[in-house]
C-alpha cells in the first residue's frame, strides 16, 4: 500500500510541475524535451532496476532491522512520535545536504555527481536524473543514516516523499514571483536558488546544496543569493559536456569515466 501511494503522490507532484513548467516558463529552453526527456526517464527506469536487484541495501530494509535488533538512538529513548518525526526528518535533511556537499568536494565522486550538472535546461525531470553509481553511494550513506538514528519505515516513507517532492520542485523551470521566491528561501530551497547551483559557474555551483531545506546552506555558509548573471542569463551545464550528443543516455552513463 505505501508503494501504491508513494507512487500516486510522486506521480501527481510530477504532473502538476510539468503543467506549471508549460504554462509559465521561468526560462526559456536550449533543447527540446524530446530531445532531453528519453534519456532521463531512461535513467529512472535503470535506476530502479539496479534498486530491485541490492534490495538489502535499502534504507526500509535496514529500518526493520534497527527495529528487530533495538539498535539506533531512538530505539533507546522514549519521545513523543511528533518529536521522532522531526528529528527524523532534520537529521536526514542534514544528511542530504553533506551527501550533496561531499560530492562535490572529493574529484572521485564529482566525477559520478557531474551527470547531474550536465543539464543545460533545467527542469521537473532534472531532479530524477543522477548516475546509477551515485544512487547506490546515496543508498550506503542514507542506510548507514537510518541505522545510526534508527529510522521507522513511515519517518523513512514521509521524508522520501518530502525529498522528492521538493527536489522535483526546486529542479522546475516555472515563474514564481521575486518577492515570494525570497520569502520562501527563509525555510526552503526555491528553484531561483537551487538554479544557481546549476551554472557552469564552478564558484556558483559550488553554493547552494540543499535540496529541501534552506538553513543548512546559511548555517554552513554555502548560501548565494543571486548568479553574478542573473536567472535569465545564467548559463547552465557544464564546460566539458555543452556538445548535443551529451543528452542521450548512453553518453550520459559514461560520463564518469571519460
Amino acid at each position: 500500500m505505501d508503494i501504491i501511494i508513494r507512487i500516486s503522490l510522486f506521480s501527481g507532484f510530477l504532473f502538476l510541475f510539468i503543467l506549471a513548467e508549460i504554462w509559465r516558463p521561468r526560462r526559456p529552453r536550449v533543447y527540446t524535451r524530446l530531445k532531453r526527456w528519453p534519456s532521463n526517464f531512461g535513467i529512472v527506469i535503470l535506476n530502479n532496476l539496479m534498486v530491485r536487484l541490492l534490495p538489502w541495501i535499502l534504507p526500509l530494509r535496514i529500518s526493520v532491522l534497527a527495529a528487530e535488533k533495538g539498535w539506533g538512538v531512538l530505539n533507546w529513548i522514549s519521545i513523543p512520535i511528533w518529536l521522532e518525526f522531526f528529528i527524523a526528518i532534520l537529521f536526514m535533511d542534514l544528511i542530504i545536504y553533506g551527501q550533496h556537499r561531499l560530492f562535490h568536494e572529493f574529484p572521485f565522486l564529482l566525477r559520478i555527481h557531474r551527470m547531474h550538472h550536465t543539464e543545460r535546461d533545467l527542469d521537473v525531470t532534472s531532479a530524477l536524473k543522477f548516475h546509477p553509481l551515485e544512487i547506490l553511494i546515496s543508498l550506503l550513506i542514507k542506510s548507514t543514516a537510518v541505522l545510526i538514528l534508527g529510522l521507522s519505515m513511515s519517518q523513512i516513507i514521509v521524508f522520501e516523499v518530502i525529498l522528492n517532492t521538493m527536489a522535483m520542485f526546486n529542479h522546475a523551470n516555472f515563474f514564481i514571483p521575486v518577492p515570494l521566491d525570497q520569502k520562501l528561501r527563509f525555510l526552503f530551497v526555491t528553484p531561483d536558488m537551487h538554479r544557481i547551483h546549476h551554472s557552469i559557474d564552478p564558484w556558483e555551483s559550488s553554493k547552494n546544496y540543499g535540496f529541501n531545506l534552506s538553513v543548512w546552506d546559511y548555517i554552513f555558509k554555502s548560501y548565494l543569493h543571486e548568479a553574478k548573471l542573473g536567472q535569465e542569463e545564467l548559463v547552465l551545464g557544464h564546460n566539458a559536456f555543452k556538445k548535443e550528443k551529451y543528452t542521450h543516455i548512453l553518453w550520459q552513463l559514461r560520463i564518469p569515466f571519460l
